[in-house]
């Protein structure tokens, strides 16, 4: 039986029993000023109200042990609350109460769902770190790549004119080639950093309530057949709130890092969708085969590439588009040893 029930059911027989008093002592009240009313009959409700007090202090020492074990619970719960404050890694232990176990579970959770909202704030701060950063460096790099790219023009344009005709054809040529080098690294830098300057700037915007295959389909419909195969499976129609164009730009930075690691196109890419109570989460992982183990570790987790020209930002402002979200963003190692993307973002409940 229920501690609930149990302390329902004394209660309710305490105070029939001091109705019961106040009944007998009324009864006897009204005999001693009735000349009708015999001695016996008077002594007889004396020994039931006697026998009620009996029972009502019965009732009472039974109440005070069955509301021992809750209020010896109440205080655990006050003491772990204390302690969780100082300490975020304390745990209510497991016992065999299945009414308060319950309890223990739920604080549990909450303080899980705590340490992980204050993990967010912290990775949050960090990344807002990185995109001051990357703006930074965009300004302080945007005039000296006009003025390389506008040099190295300059100096093609030296080689072809009828002074540059003089330089002998081996180091004119080595020059042009060196100049059509600068002007294209310039250009590729410059529409990198505007690349990363625009996701650096994303905020969260306004959240909608959208599918997870909108969102997975949307961003996959930006690369052709030929450079990426995409498969969907599990709760696809399970629904997510959040800025669905922050999203859009996150995954569609994760597919194109697996589009451009494959070295024999097209590369398969698979999706699926799970819902997790509160979350909605998204595991990505593509057919480019197993990964190093460090390069796993890395990435998403401090500025690190494989690419040759990579600026190793990218994934960092992927998770920062997620974590201010309320998402997570982590990776890790797929069952092939792939590189393999979980994203969790808003479960829209009621939707």
């Amino acid at each position: 039986m229920k501690i609930r029930t149990k302390l329902t059911i004394l209660s309710t027989l305490h105070v029939l029993a001091l109705f019961l008093i106040g009944v007998a002592f009324l009864h006897r009240a009204i005999g001693e000023g009735d000349a009708l009313k015999t001695r016996a009959e008077i002594e007889a409700v004396e020994a039931i109200a006697s026998a009620l007090a009996c029972l009502v202090s019965a009732f009472t020492l039974l109440f005070i042990f069955v509301v021992r074990p809750l209020t010896k619970r109440l205080a655990e719960l006050s003491a772990g609350a204390k302690k969780a404050a100082k300490d975020r890694t304390f745990r209510f232990p497991s016992i065999a109460n299945e009414e308060f176990a319950a309890t223990y579970a739920a604080f549990n959770e909450m303080l899980g769902t705590m340490v992980e909202q204050e993990t967010r704030r912290v990775e949050s701060a960090k990344l807002d770190g990185w995109r001051e950063i990357a703006s930074l460096h965009a300004q302080q790099l945007k005039a000296p790549l006009a003025s390389m790219s506008l040099a190295g023009e300059n100096i093609a344009d030296a080689v072809e004119s009828e002074d540059g005709m003089r330089v002998p054809d081996p180091e004119r040529t080595f020059i042009k080639h060196r100049c059509e080098t600068i002007r294209d690294e310039s250009a590729r830098v410059r529409a990198l950093f505007e690349r990363l300057k625009r996701f650096s700037d994303s905020a969260a915007g306004e959240t909608t309530v959208f599918r997870a295959m909108d969102l997975i389909a949307s961003s996959a419909a930006r690369f052709p057949a030929e450079r990426a195969r995409f498969e969907f499976k599990g709760a696809l129609e399970a629904p997510i709130r959040a800025d669905s164009g922050l999203c859009g730009e996150a995954l569609a930075h994760v597919f194109s890092n697996a589009v451009e690691a494959c070295a024999a196109p097209p590369v398969s890419l698979y999706a699926e969708a799970k819902s997790r109570g509160r979350v909605v989460e998204l595991i990505i992982r593509d057919g480019n085969g197993p990964a190093d183990t460090a390069s796993i570790e890395k990435a998403g987790r401090v500025r690190f590439t494989t690419k040759p020209s990579g600026t190793g930002l990218g994934l960092l402002f992927v998770k920062r588009a997620i974590v201010i979200q309320g998402g997570a963003f982590a990776v890790e190692a797929g069952p092939d040893g792939s590189f393999q993307i979980r994203i969790s973002l808003p479960y829209a409940s009621g939707a």
